[in-house]
């Protein structure tokens, strides 16, 4: 009769399964054209078997995002939860409940007798407030992970995705099951609870625990852990593939500051995560210093104490700063590179403040250290240097073709009279009584120049990263000489170093560039095409500690479907280069 009984149960149970899981199907399914299905939710939700095979994805939260959602998802050890009830109320709120728990002696009843008395109407989340703030000395369960389960969709169209509830774990394992299976309703948060959740739109990017969720999902921050969550991620299903490209713009309608970012990154060849704020790059072409600010690295360091209060334990998570655009930097950088011109080769230096998505500053009167460029690699030079000019470049979106739209756009003009080259002084003679007029000794100064080109990036698969660039470039150089010039007034003649005539070269231009960051030593690749010239860089990162590497780079210039300019002096041009690489 027991053994009946028994068995009874079990295809009691079974069924229960079976009828629970159907009806998750069911309301998942319709769940995005339905939303008030939410009262069906919770109860679906609580068992894995009753949903995992539904019409759904299944999304573990990643960092940063996950560090901000351990401080939002607070629960005390006796259960009792809430989704940042405190922090979440007015302010007038916030005080008048500090105010009655400090005079309360440990007794809620206290607290809530004087927020009667301040004309508070005492509602459930006001009473979670309330435990929280009471129970904020006691050991407290934390967060370990989160979990978001949405409807199917593309990640194409993933601003389309409904977030049907987010699920969150205190058990400290990787193992999905042992996370989700049997959870209580007071770690599920259905739709319509995330969107209560009010949230500082100015500090978070969104007005309420849904909105912020649902960012999460456009900017990747989320992997999706449904094959698992199925079962199946033990399970070999064929030969791995490779070759799978993406772009790195998640939503098709926005481009946000981390993707633009992963645009530079490829641009400027930098292959590292780098945990320090702080990035310093020296070599012959370039010096700079970057502060990286990430905005939720104070939510990382977190303190729990432990069950049988031995102590406390610390978790600390180093974020990636250089996910994120640079707060601010500065930098001494030579080379005209949107006209191939690169590095000490170009004879101009620009100091430029870099902040965000842009660089600024005044091009520098003087041609530097280019001098070494002619006497390290024996290659002649023709541009020389005038007086104080403006450049800088800019990266950012226009929405004109899906999942793309990041503009590109550089520029620079030089203001003041040439400097003869620095490099000809020695064998040039400018006396009066010997100087002989020579029409072929020139000097050549870059007035102007620009570029816009929209661009393009994609991934193939984890480790590389191709950006791609079409528009157009132009620039304006002139000639400069010395010349015997006669005042018109006295009618003396005198050696002057005068422009001789100017010319303006423009056209359609492309540049390719090359990220690989998997390997142990990252290297990377640009070749431009302008003017039927190309020109490109090599690099090579060796990295000797977490904080130093050494960058070695080739740089080259090459007129391929034309002879070379008389400024240009050889019609090819190789140089190698290094750069060091600090990061605290």
């Amino acid at each position: 009769m027991k053994m009946g009984m028994n068995t009874g149960k079990t295809m009691l149970l079974a069924v229960k399964s079976v009828v629970l899981a159907a009806a998750a199907m069911f309301v998942f399914t319709g769940f995005a054209q339905d939303v008030q299905a939410q009262d069906d939710i919770k109860p679906l939700l609580q068992r894995l078997n009753y949903w995992r095979y539904g019409n759904v994805f299944v999304y573990k939260v990643k960092q940063p995002v996950l560090g901000e959602l351990k401080t939002l998802l607070v629960e005390d050890s006796d259960g009792g939860s809430a989704a940042g009830s405190f922090d979440n109320l007015p302010s007038e709120i916030q005080a008048a409940i500090n105010v009655g728990v400090g005079r309360s002696g440990g007794s809620k009843t206290a607290v809530i007798n004087y927020l009667i008395t301040q004309g508070i109407n005492v509602d459930a989340t006001i009473d979670a407030a309330i435990d929280e703030k009471l129970n904020d000395s006691g050991p407290k369960k934390k967060v370990s992970n989160v979990y978001l389960v949405t409807t199917r969709t593309g990640r194409t169209e993933m601003h389309k995705t409904v977030i049907i509830g987010l699920l969150y774990s205190f058990k400290d394992t990787e193992e999905l099951k042992s996370n989700l299976d049997f959870l209580p309703e007071s770690q599920i948060i259905t739709y319509d609870e995330l969107a209560l959740v009010d949230m500082d739109e100015t500090k978070y990017g969104a007005g309420n625990l849904y909105d912020y969720c649902k960012n999460a999902l456009i900017q990747n921050n989320c992997a999706n852990v449904t094959p698992e969550a199925q079962g199946l991620a033990q399970i070999s299903l064929g030969a791995p593939s490779f070759g799978n490209s993406a772009s790195l713009i998640a939503d098709e309608a926005d481009v946000t500051d981390m993707e633009i970012q992963k645009f530079l990154k490829i641009s400027e060849g930098e292959p590292t995560a780098y945990t320090g704020n702080n990035l310093v790059v020296v070599g012959p072409d370039i010096v700079s210093y970057r502060r990286y600010e990430d905005p939720w690295a104070a939510y990382y360091v977190e303190e729990e104490v432990v069950a049988d209060e031995e102590g406390i334990e610390e978790e600390v998570y180093e974020p990636i700063v250089n996910d994120f655009l640079p707060k601010y930097g500065v930098e001494l950088r030579y080379g005209i590179d949107e006209i191939h011109y690169t590095g000490l080769w170009s004879s101009r230096a620009a100091l430029n403040a870099v902040w965000s998505n842009a660089r600024l500053g005044v091009i520098l009167p003087t041609d530097g250290w280019s001098l070494l460029h002619e006497e390290l690699f024996d290659q002649e030079r023709g541009l020389t240097h005038g007086g104080v000019g403006i450049n800088g470049s800019f990266d950012f979106p226009i929405k004109i073709v899906p999942k793309s739209g990041v503009f590109h756009t550089s520029f620079g003009y030089v203001f003041g009279d040439a400097d003869p080259a620095s490099w000809k002084e020695d064998s040039r003679v400018t006396d009066l009584l010997f100087f002989e007029e020579d029409v072929n000794d020139v000097d050549y100064l870059v007035r102007a120049h620009g570029q816009v080109h929209y661009t393009f990036a994609v991934a193939i698969d984890e480790d590389y990263m191709f950006r791609f660039g079409f528009g157009g470039t132009a620039y304006q150089i002139e000639n400069w000489g010395y010349s015997l010039v006669e005042d018109p007034e006295t009618l003396t003649e005198s050696v002057q170093f005068i422009e001789r005539g100017n010319e303006t070269i423009a056209g359609v231009s492309g540049r390719v560039e090359l990220l690989v960051m998997g390997a142990t030593t990252p290297y990377g690749m640009g070749i431009q095409y302008f003017d039927e010239a190309i020109s490109g860089n090599l690099w090579l990162q060796l990295p000797f500690t977490e904080q130093v590497a050494l960058r070695m780079d080739v740089k080259g210039f090459a007129a391929v479907l034309r002879d070379a300019y008389s400024w240009e002096t050889q019609s090819s041009v190789i140089a190698p280069s290094f750069r060091v690489i600090y990061n605290f």
